[in-house]
């Protein structure tokens, strides 16, 4: 008997999915061919060829609404694998989506149970059939930084399809890059001997960060190629310099300042990183007090994919003089809300649309 799956994306800005199982086709065509083949088939055989069954699949993202709903007319890309879930998980069929707004696209698939893997914005013009041939090899693809985009990032996401059933799937893309922003910064000085001056020519990057990573880890993932690793801005040379360094001012004094920027890295915990202080990413603030150069280091650590780290901080005396040496204590008040990259306050993933 031969079955056949048709999906269809609604490319809205809440991007839905739909799936629909069409059974029993060469059952039809026996009966328009052969009118004596309905005797020869019992009913509950016959049955199904008239019905359909609808599986909605919603892409859950702000991100993604928020790009489908951006006044640009640059097409999203959106990469859909369909495996077997069994237990050789090949790949049973694949479809590239050049998508625009209200349009609807389908693609094709086997009947049965599918494990659907979601790729937005891939950095992969082609794929390898052996990396793609199974959800294994699929979710070991390294994205790159330097390919990575934060106003349109890759995203993932995957979710399981049972073909006997009737029902809506949730797959909830995740963006592969973190965010690491400064809400505010200002300086108090008042018990120091420059009491009065200001934090001055001040920068901000990170410093050990990830610029690679598999696209299938959950949270967390071996740091697989650091950038920075001395703590020194100039070290970051050609890679997204943009998305790992900016100037914060010229001069930040008691009333302080709101950046509104942000640094971006991909996610990194390496084996025994709780131990192992030379893999963690840190923030470093630099700026001058009456000439000289500090450096404030703010140690991360385990940096999850898809969060914003967001800090306050208030400078209270100078800093160190190398990058990556830490700070006396009392050099700063720090706070940091982690929170999902898409949201603006303190809402827990999952990601939901009202």
């Amino acid at each position: 008997m031969l079955t056949h799956t048709f999906i269809y994306i609604l490319t809205s800005s809440r991007a839905y999915l739909i799936l629909q199982s069409s059974l029993c086709i060469l059952a039809k065509t026996l009966l328009y061919l052969c009118p004596a083949f309905l005797f020869a088939c019992n009913k509950d055989i016959v049955a199904p060829v008239s019905k359909e069954k609808d599986v909605v699949i919603n892409l859950k993202s702000n991100l993604l609404e928020n790009i489908m709903n951006s006044p640009s007319e640059k097409e999203t890309v959106i990469d859909i694998f369909i495996y077997n879930n069994d237990k050789l998980g090949h790949l049973d069929s694949y479809q590239r989506l050049r998508t625009a707004k209200n349009e609807k696209i389908h693609v094709a698939s086997t009947n049965g149970e599918k494990e659907i893997f979601v790729i937005v914005n891939p950095q992969w013009e082609t794929y390898e059939w052996n990396t793609v041939s199974s959800k294994e090899g699929i979710v070991r693809l390294y994205a790159d930084l330097r390919k990575d985009d934060e106003r349109n990032p890759l995203m993932t996401g995957s979710a399981l399809w049972k073909g006997n059933e009737d029902k809506t799937l949730d797959i909830s893309l995740r963006s592969m890059l973190s965010k690491i922003s400064i809400r505010s910064l200002k300086c108090d000085f008042s018990s120091r001997p420059y009491n009065g001056a200001d934090l001055e020519n001040v920068y901000c990057w990170l410093a050990n960060a990830n610029t690679l990573s598999e696209i299938g880890i959950d949270s967390f993932g071996n740091v697989l190629s650091p950038v920075n690793s001395n703590g020194y801005a100039e070290d970051i040379g050609a890679i997204r310099p943009e998305m790992l360094k900016f100037h914060i001012g010229e001069r930040i004094g008691s009333a302080g300042t709101r950046p509104g920027k942000a640094l971006y890295c991909y996610p990194g915990c390496p084996d025994g990183c709780d131990e192992e202080e030379d893999y963690k990413t840190s923030l470093v603030i630099s700026g001058e007090i009456h000439g000289h150069r500090y450096y404030y280091p703010i140690t991360i650590g385990n940096i999850r994919r898809n969060c914003n780290y967001e800090f306050d901080i208030v400078i209270t005396r100078a800093g160190s003089p190398d990058p990556l040496f830490p700070v006396q204590k009392g050099t700063a008040e720090i706070s940091c809300r982690i929170l999902p990259w898409e949201d603006t306050n303190e809402s827990i993933i999952p990601f939901t649309h009202k």
